[in-house]
């Protein structure tokens, strides 16, 4: 389980535990004053958010933030991330069909649609701490969380207990009817990894539980979470099922235009019901943020709240037969604004300025669009003036109206005059410093594309923006031009090539996607892109990339080995010669895995829960074969292994794994209680151990008799009186014996025990045994002795399990080490131990 440093910082102690030791109590044990269980979060970008940060960025706000800071820092997280809204206008056709759209739209669905889920969740972006706000009305991310675990005492250092590891899913889908968004969350199935030790991860660790639940930071005045939290232990969250909340704003809490509220959401967790830890403070998972409006001018969506964090844009194509005239008109408009009409001055003279046209996407310095109320017919009549006076000579200023400073007028009825920015913005053709363009085009494509406009405001949901200066702006949206040619009945300009950068070096894990953030741009068409990775000189032979996209700029490689590579991103235009940059790509080892359900891990890597074998307590005859399955995976698929097997007697194997396991078979010659220890080593030094322990009995051995009494520990507190004698008869094969019983029972208590059942018998040759069995009323023991007097009773209820782990009845030694040749019985106070050879 790769778990960053950040996540195993210890708890500190508190001051009044940091005594020196010779003031600390002469106590066997120390005692604890908590269990804490702190959480980070980890993506696939090398981010690591932990507790501490995240509830240092997450704190209580008494008022939501305002329009303008709000829209301020969501375009700084879209800028700096990449997001923009992939809800284009070429999904919405003329805008006819648009009613029944919003209305399907209404209410979220119960669950989330799993093809978008899988879609989403796949792109780009996904796998961040941003997460990928897709459009303005959905949302995916997915992380890794990371719980860790630690006793704390009030004299001597926290203790690391165990880590929990899972992915989970984070899906946000708004309304478009009222002003509410739902998130879903969920951990994948079969994601969870527990790594607390050999019992633990199966006893403790699945047990424990956390509470999720949706809310929002301006909560309850200005927004709510609604729907109540959802506790599940892991063993239960490790199933899959969808959680879902409702993030409600507050309509009457807006004294803004359109009622307009922005809020931060996130899922936060605190402690479940269930397991012994807790967490000291509510955790957060990286709040993301909505604006919600009541704008009843759009049509069948009175209400509606959207994922702020993008850069909205309309996209228009050049290719697009219905629409190309339109479309070249912008790119040109766009890219080379002195060159459209009216012109500064006239032909040959220099220009005392450039023409600044807003609205263009890709760039970080260009303004947006923004879209006025249609009511306002003051600004509506002059953007109309000043186009009509561009397009058809009718100013009334000459000085403006040269004929060679405008365009040849269109031709009605087959031509209408078309104008950049759109008549529908606040940065029209009213412009008093002439920054527009102005262009004849055929009258059908004008008004196609003035439908898809139309349908682009209310699909994206973009509100109107007041004109008056003490009003705060609303949405800011651009114009994506695609497909470009030159065409049209300007001159067409020079190719240039185009640029190609690849973006920063990245470092990631081998096996996991690692993100190459890369960009091109060409200013005449989309240029084609190839991403190429290769491995630098010292890596292992068979290292090689696979990149997820080669084609997109920003993509994913994934490495089948360690080492250093480099990342090449070529773009051509089809005109000039290809571009390039190249990026560094660190890849990191990981731990080779070892699965199995009978191990303890003790490396920091995910391991698979099933394959591993025997499991803990199998019960074998002293000389038989005892075979161990350990199947071996490792995201580093071009990694080789070797394996070494410690059997407990003294044989330790060492050897290569063979078709990626590292099974081994082995017989034991005497009877004995065997933990068998496993390492896997990976050609690059990462290792991975597993434990699991074997019975092995001999009826020809011996047996064993005892009698007595010791003192028996709180809290079953007394004398106790114990007596056995177990014994194989002649004809029994094992692993029951045949002939004995063993009973305890401690004096002035109700604690008794007396074997109805005698699974198997243990006596090695050095006076040592071993005897496990069951009661009548359900109860498992191991009984351990140690010729002459030693003596150790572990009880514990059997729908437990078949062997004792935490949850015990009765322990007169108490610990959780199982083996004979650990087990360390307490000293008798009369009577005897005795194992007859």
């Amino acid at each position: 389980m790769a778990v960053l440093g950040a996540a195993l910082t210890p708890p500190a102690v508190a001051e009044s535990s940091q005594v020196t030791p010779s003031a600390m109590p002469a106590a066997a044990e120390d005692p604890k004053t908590e269990r804490e269980v702190r959480v980070s979060f980890r993506y696939a970008d090398g981010t690591t958010l932990t507790t501490d940060q995240l509830r240092a960025k997450v704190t209580k706000a008494t008022e939501p933030l305002t329009p303008e800071q709000a829209q301020r820092e969501a375009k700084q997280v879209a800028v700096a991330t990449g997001q923009k809204s992939y809800r284009d206008s070429a999904e919405f056709g003329d805008g006819e069909e648009e009613a029944g759209r919003i209305a399907a739209l209404a209410e979220p669905p119960d669950e989330p649609d799993s093809g978008f889920v899988d879609t989403c969740l796949s792109l780009p972006g996904a796998e961040s701490a941003v997460g990928r706000i897709h459009n303005r009305f959905q949302y995916c991310q997915r992380g890794t969380m990371i719980f860790d675990y630690w006793k704390i005492y009030t004299n001597k250092p926290p203790e690391h207990e165990g880590t929990t590891e899972a992915k989970y899913n984070i899906i946000g889908l708004s309304s478009n009817q009222t002003r509410k968004a739902r998130i879903y969350f969920r951990i994948e199935e079969d994601s969870v990894d527990y790594d607390w030790g050999l019992i633990d991860n199966w006893v403790t660790a699945p047990g424990q539980s956390f509470v999720a639940v949706g809310d929002c930071q301006e909560s309850p005045t200005y927004c709510h979470g609604a729907f109540s939290g959802i506790d599940r232990t892991w063993g239960d969250w490790d199933r899959g099922d969808w959680a879902k909340w409702d993030i409600y704003s507050h309509e009457d809490q807006s004294s803004y235009q359109d009622k307009v509220l922005y809020h931060r959401w996130f899922i936060r967790l605190t402690s479940g019901e269930e397991g012994e830890f807790k967490m000291i403070k509510d955790i957060h998972t990286p709040d993301r943020m909505i604006r919600c409006d009541s704008a009843g001018y759009f049509q069948h969506a009175p209400n509606a709240c959207v994922f702020s964090e993008v850069l909205p844009h309309i996209t228009y194509s050049t290719g697009d037969r219905d629409l190309e005239s339109v479309a070249f008109h912008i790119k040109t408009a766009q890219d080379f604004p002195n060159d459209t009409y009216p012109l500064l001055v006239p032909p040959g003279v220099p220009r005392p300025r450039d023409k600044k046209m807003p609205g263009r996407l890709g760039s970080e310095s260009d303004p947006g669009l923004h879209r006025y109320d249609p009511a306002n017919t003051t600004v509506a009549r002059s953007n109309e003036a000043h186009k009509e006076a561009a397009c058809y000579r009718t100013g009334t200023e000459r000085d403006w109206y040269f004929d060679l400073w405008l365009p040849t007028p269109p031709q009605p009825p087959a031509e209408q005059c078309d104008e950049y920015p759109f008549a529908s913005t606040i940065e029209g053709a009213a412009h008093p410093d002439w920054d527009f363009s102005v262009r004849p085009v055929p009258q059908r494509q004008n008004s196609v594309a003035g439908g898809r406009l139309r349908a682009y405001y209310t699909g994206d949901r973009i509100l109107y923006t007041s004109t008056d200066p003490d009003a705060p702006v609303q949405d800011e949206f651009w114009v994506n031009i695609t497909d470009g040619g030159s065409g049209g009945s300007l001159p067409a300009p020079v190719n240039e090539p185009p640029t190609a950068d690849a973006g920063p070096d990245v470092t990631g894990d081998e096996g996991a996607r690692i993100t190459l953030n890369g960009y091109a741009h060409d200013r005449e068409s989309t240029p084609a892109l190839t991403w190429t990775v290769s491995p630098v000189s010292g890596t292992d032979a068979g290292a090689a990339c696979v990149v997820a996209d080669p084609h997109a700029a920003r993509t994913t490689v994934t490495c089948n080995d360690d080492g250093e590579f480099v990342a090449t991103l070529t773009a051509s235009d089809g005109v000039n010669g290809p571009v390039s940059d190249r990026a560094g790509v660190t890849v990191r080892n990981v731990a080779p895995r070892v699965s199995g359900s009978g191990g303890s891990l003790r490396g920091s890597a995910t391991a698979d829960l099933n394959g591993f074998g025997p499991e803990p307590w199998s019960v074998y005859r002293a000389g038989t074969d005892v075979t161990v399955a350990v199947p071996v995976s490792d995201p580093g698929t071009n990694d080789t292994h070797t394996c070494v097997v410690v059997w407990d007697d003294g044989v330790r194997e060492e050897f290569a794994a063979t078709g990626k396991r590292c099974d081994r078979t082995h017989r034991y010659a005497h009877p004995g209680m065997y933990t068998i220890g496993v390492t896997v080593t990976d050609d690059d030094l990462g290792t991975r151990n597993r434990q699991t322990m074997v019975v092995a009995y001999d009826p020809d051995a011996g047996f064993a008799t005892g009698g007595g009494h010791f003192a028996s520990p709180a809290p079953v507190e007394g004398k106790a009186h114990f007596q056995f004698n177990p014994k194989y008869l002649p004809a029994d094969q094992g692993p029951e014996p045949g002939n004995g019983k063993v009973t305890v029972r401690v004096q002035g208590t109700d604690f008794e025990i007396g074997s109805g059942r005698l699974e198997w018998l243990v006596v090695t040759p050095d006076d040592r045994l071993a005897v496990k069995g069951e009661t009548a009323d359900g109860r498992g023991f191991v009984l351990y002795g140690y010729d002459p007097g030693r003596l150790r009773l572990v009880v514990w209820d059997l729908k437990t399990g078949a062997y004792p782990v935490r949850a015990k009845l009765y322990d007169n030694r108490p610990s959780l080490e199982y083996d004979l040749d650990l087990a360390d019985p307490q000293e008798i106070t009369a009577g005897s131990v005795q194992v007859h050879n």
